[in-house]
């Protein structure tokens, strides 16, 4: 048994004909030669191991088999279900990191939100909901009137760190309002 290799795979390596040629197989139809049972086992690979496998099977086509990046992106991307210009960066990635694994960044952005970091910011602004939100004889404060108010008054008047947004939008406003409590 060979560690990280299915079964199934292994089981197919170990009954070969010695008629068998890889390279003429390679060339008619790649991805029926590597073979279809292997997506679930494709689908089970953590991020780190799917990576590695894409960049394994670009060397293989094209140190052994002689194909360009192009052909080999589009086999690749075909067999993993991605795009080959995807499969293209990762390997730019890893040869310009020296062999590094490209960071997957997705979900690791820290939003800067001005009104939670700064107390006096997120006191004025709940002062303001709380005058302007329910007066009787006029109409009930929107986050489109509130967004208005921070635009105008709140940011520009604050001293907030640098990068903060100096502007919001009506969404970010909504945000705003519901992280404290409205």
């Amino acid at each position: 048994m060979v560690p990280g290799v299915p079964p199934q795979v292994e089981s197919d390596l170990s009954t070969s004909d010695s008629d068998f040629d890889p390279t003429e197989a390679l060339k008619s139809d790649p991805v029926a030669m590597m073979g279809e049972f292997c997506s679930d086992w494709i689908a089970s690979l953590s991020r780190e191991d799917f990576y590695s496998l894409s960049l394994l099977l670009f060397q293989v086509l094209q140190q052994d088999f002689l194909l360009l990046v192009g052909p080999a992106a589009k086999i690749i991307g075909k067999y993993l279900c991605k795009n080959p210009k995807t499969i293209e960066k990762w390997r730019v990635d890893f040869l310009k990191s020296e062999g590094e694994l490209p960071e997957y960044l997705r979900g690791r952005y820290e939003r800067m939100n001005a009104i939670s970091n700064n107390e006096e910011l997120t006191d004025q602004a709940k002062l303001y909901v709380r005058e302007n939100s329910f007066r009787k004889g006029t109409p009930n404060m929107t986050a489109r009137s509130f967004c208005t108010w921070v635009n105008d008054e709140l940011l520009p008047n604050s001293t907030i760190e640098p990068g903060a947004p100096r502007k919001i939008t009506v969404e970010v406003g909504r945000k705003w309002l519901h992280s404290m409590g409205f």
